[in-house]
């Protein structure tokens, strides 16, 4: 089982960008604005680490304003903004 969860969070890290709706685990919404890679000076990092966002729901518990959320925390991707 947790074979199957870190694959499905890898797909998610490698889905999400700039613009899209998210989900979070708890229900939250929110909109992607910034993207930090795990590796940022290989240009080709398709991993992300962390996403600025900003929620349209009461932001979760967890959450301190103006620091980016971790990627695992996504669930999943809601809308994607058009590329």
């Amino acid at each position: 089982m947790a074979v199957f969860i870190s694959t499905r969070l890898l797909i998610v890290r490698r889905s999400v960008r700039v613009g899209d709706l998210i989900e979070c685990h708890r229900g939250q919404r929110g909109l992607v604005l910034e993207i930090e890679k795990l590796y940022p000076s290989y240009p080709d990092s398709t991993v992300i680490r962390n996403v600025l966002v900003h929620w349209l729901d009461a932001p979760p518990l967890w959450h301190v304003e103006g620091r980016p959320t971790h990627a695992g925390a996504i669930k999943r991707v809601i809308s994607r903004a058009s590329r």
